[in-house]
């Protein structure tokens, strides 16, 4: 039997959306500060929760894109806030409209019912107001600098 890697894998499938320790893969720039303790506490626990995503993952068709929604509607479901919130901003990380997610979020409405899919909604906004934040705050302001950061500026001259 193949490894994993020399397998072929179905067109437009996840290669990997979940998990932070796979060495193909840049650490996200945003982790839970939980799990980034549990990262450096017990790195072997982290690791294998990361396998097991990976397993997850790659054990159908799905791609990417339905993955993401997938575990948004899971989450939901669960009525997990900062699972959803978490998701939400990795769906919007890989391209996923907000409409979409909206889409995904309101089926719950006849399953779950209208109080927790209104939680649900509303947690996706909250998200969706601090990414637009972050974007804003990262963007250059008209001398080159990232906008509120003003101690980067030290004396205003721009760095060389």
């Amino acid at each position: 039997m193949g490894s994993v890697d020399s397998e072929e894998k179905p067109e437009g499938k996840s290669e990997r959306t979940v998990g932070f320790s796979t060495p193909s893969e840049p650490m996200p720039a945003k982790l839970p500060g939980l799990y980034r303790e549990l990262m450096v506490r017990y790195p072997e626990l982290a690791a294998a929760h990361d396998q097991m995503g990976q397993a997850a993952e790659a054990c159908g068709p799905l791609d990417a894109k339905s993955l993401a929604l997938v575990k948004i509607g899971m989450a939901v479901g669960a009525g997990l806030e900062s699972a959803v919130r978490s998701h939400v901003r990795r769906a919007g990380e890989m391209g996923i409209a907000q409409e979409e997610i909206t889409q995904a979020i309101f089926q719950g409405m006849t399953t779950l019912g209208f109080p927790r899919t209104m939680a649900a909604w509303s947690w996706a906004k909250v998200q969706w107001e601090r990414d637009r934040v972050d974007r804003e705050s990262s963007e250059p302001d008209a001398g080159g600098f990232p906008k509120g950061d003003g101690d980067a500026r030290g004396s205003g001259e721009p760095s060389r």
